[in-house]
């Protein structure tokens, strides 16, 4: 489970300093779909880059399958990004030189992978990205959905706990837009996807569980599962929590919703 407590973030400018995160508190399951939701500026993006080790917070604490981040040193940051969190973003950042192979392979490379057992890996890899034929292609013979799909491939080749997803559609049409958020939610099965989107209809589509921020606020978060469809997990006011979860009649609360 990934534990969010009272958690700020400011980021200084040469005329003012902007608070991003403003006492933000979660608990997030270590599996299904949970979707940042939230305008340019509302925190969204900060709060991912921060559960993935890729940005410091200046107030609260991050638990992680119940250890504490707060006396982590670099060596413990370079761990988790390592080997817990794999990050697709929206530019998909593959290396242009490399075949698609080499730019999965590469990753196993460095992490000091049996090299005979290499090509094997990337192969599976590719198959859960649906892309088995591609292995020796490179990047600038592939359209954007096929590039993102690569870089879904890219992440999952350390076999992560955690991936997140920063605007994972934002430079595709919707037809390739749909075949990735597919494929999240196919992985969501076995891990914890957290995506950062704009878009309210593809958070509603495919999030399990839906946080919506506002001026580094959370001013939403309710679960759309079956079941629960739709139902406000918390309202926030300021402090001011409270509890609203309904359950249909006939239906049980998942071990999620009682945990939570």
């Amino acid at each position: 489970m990934l534990v969010i407590k009272n958690m700020s973030k400011y980021y200084n400018t040469a005329r003012q300093t902007v608070q991003a995160l403003k006492n933000v508190s979660l608990k997030i399951d270590d599996k299904g779909f949970v979707v940042l939701l939230g305008k340019s500026g509302s925190g969204k993006s900060t709060l991912l880059n921060i559960i993935g080790g890729l940005d410091n917070f200046d107030c609260g604490e991050l638990i992680i399958n119940n250890t504490s981040t707060k006396h982590f040193k670099g060596n413990d940051w370079d761990s988790y990004r390592n080997s817990y969190v794999g990050v697709v973003f929206q530019e998909f950042y593959l290396i242009e030189d490399f075949t698609v192979g080499k730019n999965i392979s590469i990753a196993l490379e460095l992490q000091g992978y049996p090299k005979d057992k290499i090509d094997e890996k990337v192969i599976d890899i590719l198959n859960q990205v649906d892309l088995c034929d591609y292995k020796d292609k490179l990047p600038n013979q592939l359209s954007g959905g096929q590039k993102q799909r690569i870089a879904i491939a890219r992440a999952l080749v350390k076999e992560p706990k955690i991936i997140l997803a920063d605007e994972p559609t934002g430079n595709l049409d919707l037809e390739n837009g749909r075949l990735i958020l597919d494929i999240l939610k196919r992985l969501s099965k076995n891990k914890l996807v957290i995506m950062v989107t704009h878009d309210i209809d593809f958070a509603n589509k495919y999030g399990d569980r839906v946080i919506e921020l506002k001026d580094g606020l959370v001013i939403n978060d309710y679960l759309n599962i079956e079941g629960v469809n739709n139902q406000t997990i918390y309202d926030v006011d300021n402090k001011d929590y409270k509890k609203i979860i309904k359950v249909p009649k006939g239906e049980k609360l998942s071990l999620y919703t009682i945990n939570y």
